[in-house]
């Protein structure tokens, strides 16, 4: 068996976890939601691991969402552009899992992705499960890029959320150093 590849320099450690099973359990290791390792890394836009993978002979079916998604992770506008014109119901076939991807990309500071997805629709202002939003993450882990990303989209500024009942300054204020 071959040792794990450099982990791609963004968001390395939901890659490593999809090849380390993969590397443990075989290239037909699936989550529960059904999504196989490959899958799962296109969608976050993590294109070393994928590539990695297909390299392994993993199954790389990818559906129109897999494809829309692995674009929105990239920051690919014109291709998200492009499957979203094909597929206009994408947005409509994201589940809890596919949605809360925004979050991620957010503590991540993946700008470029939290363009593209706005673009396509998604609404900035997306609820998490305490209410807080993109806006929220982003500022608590100091990811000024995409917070102004986010604002010049629309994203409000006054969110409140359950938890800890805080609007983003809050979570800056407590999150972050810089």
């Amino acid at each position: 068996m071959s040792t794990l590849p450099a982990a791609p320099a963004s968001g390395s450690r939901y890659s490593i976890v999809c090849l380390s099973k993969f590397h443990r359990h075989g290239p037909g290791q699936r989550r529960e939601d059904g999504l196989a390792p490959y899958q799962v890394v296109l969608r976050y836009g993590h294109e070393q691991a994928a590539e990695y993978l297909a390299a392994h002979g993993v199954d790389t079916t990818a559906t129109s969402l897999d494809r829309f998604l692995a674009a929105c992770g990239a920051g690919d506008g014109a291709t998200a552009a492009w499957l979203h014109r094909a597929h206009p119901d994408l947005l409509t076939r994201l589940s809890t899992t596919d949605a809360g991807l925004v979050f991620l990309l957010a503590e991540q500071g993946r700008v470029e992705a939290l363009t593209v997805l706005p673009d396509r629709g998604f609404p900035v202002d997306f609820p998490g499960s305490d209410g807080e939003t993109p806006l929220h993450v982003a500022a608590w882990h100091g990811q000024r890029a995409v917070v102004e990303a986010l604002l010049v989209r629309g994203a409000a500024l006054e969110v409140v959320e359950r938890q800890f009942g805080c609007t983003l300054l809050g979570w800056a204020a407590h999150g972050c150093d810089s």
